[in-house]
């Protein structure tokens, strides 16, 4: 994989083993400045969109960039009616799937069905 488009709401960030000339706010990943300050001016910088990464493959940026955000394990699904409809909810003023954070001592399967469940049955009484 060349490149990689990562979506924050409506800003892109692209991952890329080359630098792609269009694109001004860019970081190289194998430069010794500091990541996390990239991002968080990415990220709060209504002006900055697109933005790119790049200097390394496309897996090893991925590695790097994990390291800066929480990893936070969370499950859902993607539910369909009897007329091939599937249910999206509205979360933050955008439509989302149903989906939630796993509870500790929970496997992922089981942590789906509650929290679709629990979306679900929330959505039925508004």
């Amino acid at each position: 994989m060349q490149t990689c488009t990562i979506f924050f709401n409506e800003k892109e960030l692209i991952l890329s083993k080359a630098q792609l000339r269009e694109i001004g706010y860019s970081f190289d990943i194998s430069s010794e400045e500091n990541l996390g300050v990239f991002i968080s001016g990415f990220l709060n910088k209504e002006a900055i969109n697109p933005a790119l990464i790049f200097g390394g493959s496309v897996d090893l940026i991925l590695k790097k960039l994990q390291k800066q955000f929480k990893n936070i394990e969370a499950a859902g699904g993607l539910v369909f009616n009897a007329k091939n409809e599937f249910l999206l909810i509205k979360r933050l003023g955008k439509a989302d799937l149903p989906k939630g954070k796993i509870e500790k001592g929970e496997d992922p399967k089981t942590a789906a069905l509650r929290e679709v469940e629990e979306e679900c049955e929330f959505l039925a009484c508004e």
